[in-house]
């Protein structure tokens, strides 16, 4: 390289030496690696100028501008008025030199400020700015507006003042103070002084470098949302407290033009010497709505004012995003940011491509990136080979001020708004989201019910016939369950959000189908089944259509009779209910003469299907039955059990290998439909069972009293129900017996829980509050205390201490 020298001075933006700059020094004293920064001489960027620039600077060429980095316009000032000293310098110790300040983030408006500041020639003075949004803040002259809205916010504060002093009387010390200080504090909207100068003249050798995705966009995007935010809240600060006067103005008008009237209206009455009188109900009537009025008034001026108020400090809050010196007394600025200094389309911006990486990322180091260094140090090659040259157009900014907010900035900013959200949405989106769309899609896609059964059909790859809509359709039409579509491809690696696993839990889903279709036209599909293998369906073009008919069936069902395993907590009836009917009518669609097993492990696996299709159908129905106390539900979850009993009972050979998991909720069963229908079958068969689980339990002398306690309560209430509708005598000796043997055993539970509580030792009380000793539920809720009532007995008769019935025998004879 040839030509003049260069000298380079590097200027960081807000925050470049971090939180605390006073501190910078004593960073590394701990002895760990501390990466340099970006303008320091160990620095890759610094050291990649010394090598692209190595004709040109020696390494004491190259220096760095340190300021306070404070985001605060008085420390840009102050950074610009010492830069423009050390510029001035410099320019008169090497006047052949061609000076660079490259610039990063705020420091470019820092750079900007003080080349306009310098008093020598500023020819040889070039700026580049990396990243940098373009300061703009514009002090307005004060208009009528503003000292209406000064007048109308004084009243505003002073009655508020005054309201509050009613309200809470102690704020009347706040009061007396308050002109004190304000006459500290000044005027606290309009005493601003914190203007950007103008650009009235030539701007030569500005070269703006920026990268897509930027901090410079990220700041663009923030300062133009804030200064439109600014823009709103001022303008609402300003309209409500004037509003507010002038309808409490009105208010106060409206009740003294009626008292006005009303006293003239006498008036004249009696100069005519005609009996007038003034109805006394009126008078206070008009009265009463005068005080109404003058309360209302004050109350809406109150809250306009603290309205008024908030608007004001949001307006502010915005605006100090640009400068903490805007967070007080800044009504009347109008803060801008611009890609160009003054928002002028004269000046060119250069594109720096982003490195490789997350395309949404933003490029805040953008003086680490390759391409911005080369980008620089072409600019200095070229301007110290060819010397300065004063560019052709002038960059000026109107004489009135910064430009006037338009519709399309806050149409811009929602864009801009819109645009990051949708990144961030795809940021966020499962693995499985391999598309734009379904990574956005992906966050709105319905999920199952907890209650209902859900068939996912997932991203099927190269679907061109769309087979996938085909499976949800049979899926939701011909069999009347619930199936879901989505874009989202299955992955296999557990614990990702779009492993079968992840999805099962999130989409509340009990079979999934993905897969893709090969160039040969095979359909490779994979079937998933909570705690069950993948299995892979391999299908021909002309077998998809015989996989819907029959073979789609098979997997329906072993999904649904799987279901029974899963548990969920539902309380809507409503979604109960139409869980257990999309089942129950599954059940009466499913064709299963297609099911033909082939050897004995398919023999197997179909019978254990169909008994627990019927489980899962009489579970759901006792469920859906249980809430409304619905007697035709229950009785038909008895009806779906008994036909699983049946089937396991004529499995012959393979009775023993599946298992009865669903006898208590058949029992359950049992004892609803006698209580809600007046079953005499089921009333005599939940007897014959609950009772001989009493007293299985009673002969296993290691059963707990809680236990026993619930199947003697199980066991009263089916003698009660069989009672009710028989009237059989002995039924109601048994039902009496057995409420009380479960009374007297709650007693014994409560009595074993007081003397816990009574002892003094700690792991003791540790227990009842951790709840490792478990405390009696309220005994009110029981079925023997139901019965008790029903008999017109006093429960207490048993609870109570002291009662004769001590011994489980003393039920005999209760």
């Amino acid at each position: 390289m040839t030509g003049s020298p260069a000298r380079i001075i590097l200027v960081h933006g807000t925050w470049g030496r971090g939180f605390w700059p006073d501190k910078d020094s004593e960073r590394g004293l701990s002895g760990a690696p501390v990466d340099p920064r970006w303008f320091e001489p160990t620095s890759k960027f610094v050291s990649a100028l010394k090598s692209g620039l190595s004709g040109q600077v020696q390494a004491e060429d190259i220096s760095a501008y340190l300021w306070s980095g404070a985001n605060s316009i008085n420390e840009r000032q102050a950074a610009a008025s010492g830069l423009a000293a050390e510029l001035d310098k410099s320019l008169a110790d090497t006047p052949e030199a061609q000076h660079f300040v490259i610039a990063h983030s705020h420091g470019g408006n820092v750079a900007l400020r003080a080349r306009q500041q310098m008093s020598g020639d500023a020819r040889n003075v070039h700026l580049v700015t990396l990243a940098t949004p373009f300061l703009s803040i514009f002090q307005g002259a004060l208009g009528a507006r503003d000292r209406l809205f000064a007048i109308s916010l004084s009243i505003g504060l002073a009655i508020s003042a005054i309201y509050l002093t009613y309200l809470f009387p102690p704020f009347l010390l706040a009061l007396v103070a308050l002109p004190f200080y304000l006459s500290k504090l000044g005027n606290p909207l309009y005493e601003i002084r914190h203007e950007t100068p103008l650009i009235t003249g030539q701007l030569s050798n500005l070269k703006i470098i920026r990268s897509p995705r930027d901090e410079a966009s990220l700041a663009l995007l923030g300062g133009k949302t804030a200064s439109f935010m600014a823009h709103v809240a001022g303008a609402l600060s300003i309209a409500v407290p004037i509003v507010a006067s002038l309808l409490a103005i009105a208010f106060l008008c409206v009740a003294g033009w009626l008292l006005i009237s009303l006293y003239y209206h006498y008036q004249a009455c009696v100069a005519k010497g005609t009996p007038c009188v003034l109805p006394g109900e009126f008078t206070v009537l008009i009265g009463a709505l005068a005080a109404l009025f003058a309360v209302e008034s004050v109350r809406f001026l109150a809250i306009g004012a603290c309205a008024s108020g908030v608007s004001i400090f949001l307006a502010a809050l915005c605006k100090a995003f640009f400068g903490r010196e805007l967070l007080f007394r800044s009504l009347n600025a109008v803060v801008d940011t611009y890609p160009t200094p003054g928002g002028s389309t004269s000046v060119p911006v250069d594109l720096c491509a982003p490195l490789p990486g997350n395309v949404f990322g933003l490029r805040h180091s953008i003086y680490n990136n390759p391409r911005a260094v080369e980008m620089i140090v072409a600019h200095i090659d070229r301007l110290c080979t060819e010397g300065s040259k004063p560019i052709e157009k002038a960059i000026r900014e109107p004489a009135e001020g910064p430009q006037k907010s338009k519709l399309w900035r806050p149409a811009a900013a929602l864009f801009v708004a819109s645009f990051y959200t949708a990144a961030l949405l795809w940021g966020y989106a499962p693995p499985g989201a391999t598309t734009v769309r379904c990574a956005l899609a992906s966050h709105f896609e319905p999920t199952g019910q907890k209650g209902r059964f859900t068939a996912l059909v997932a991203r099927i790859d190269n679907d061109r016939e769309g087979e996938g809509n085909k499976i949800a359709d049979v899926i939701n039409k011909k069999y009347g369950l619930h199936a879901i579509r989505s874009c989202m491809q299955v992955t296999t690696n557990l614990g990702d959000q779009s492993s079968a696993d992840s999805i099962f839990s999130a989409q509340k889903a009990g079979l999934i189908i993905s897969g893709k279709v090969t160039g040969e036209r095979t359909t490779e599909l994979q079937i998933k089944i909570p705690r069950h293998p993948s299995e892979t369906v391999v299908l021909a073009s002309n077998s998809f259509s015989e996989f819907l008919a029959v073979r789609l069936q098979r997997y329906l069902i072993r999904a649904l009779a799987n279901s029974y395993w899963e548990a969920f907590v539902q309380d809507d009836p409503k979604i109960l209910a139409a869980g257990a009917d999309e089942i129950d009518r599954f059940i009466s669609l499913v064709d299963w003469s297609t099911e033909t097993p082939n050897g004995p492990d398919e023999e197997i696996q179909l019978l254990r299907d169909k008994i627990f299709l019927e489980a899962t159908a009489g579970q759901r129905m006792l469920d859906a039955a249980l809430g409304p106390k619905d007697g035709s539900r229950a009785m038909r979850a008895v009806s779906h059990f008994e036909r699983a009993t049946a089937i396991r009972n004529g499995a012959g050979d393979y009775k023993e290998i599946i298992s009865e998991n669903w006898k208590n909720a058949y029992h359950r069963a049992l004892l609803l439909d006698a209580q809600l229908n007046k079953t005499k079958r089921s009333a005599q068969l939940a007897v014959s069972i609950y009772s001989k689980e009493y007293q299985d339990a009673v002969a296993e002398k290691s059963t707990s009293d809680d236990t026993l306690r619930k199947k003697s309560d199980n066991a009263a209430a089916a003698a009660w129900s069989l009672y009710s509708i028989t009237k059989d005598q002995d039924s109601l000796k048994s039902a009496r017996r057995l409420a009380c043997e479960s009374l007297l055993r709650w007693r014994r539970w409560q009595d074993y829980v007081e003397e816990w509580e009574r002892t003094p030792d700690p792991l003791a009380k540790k227990g009842l509050q951790q709840g490792t000793i478990l405390r009696a539920p309220p005994a009110e809720n029981s079925e023997a205390y139901k019965i008790f009532l029903a008999l017109q007995k006093d429960p207490a008769f048993v609870l109570k201490s002291g009662s004769r019935i001590k011994q489980i025998k003393d039920c005999e004879t209760f």
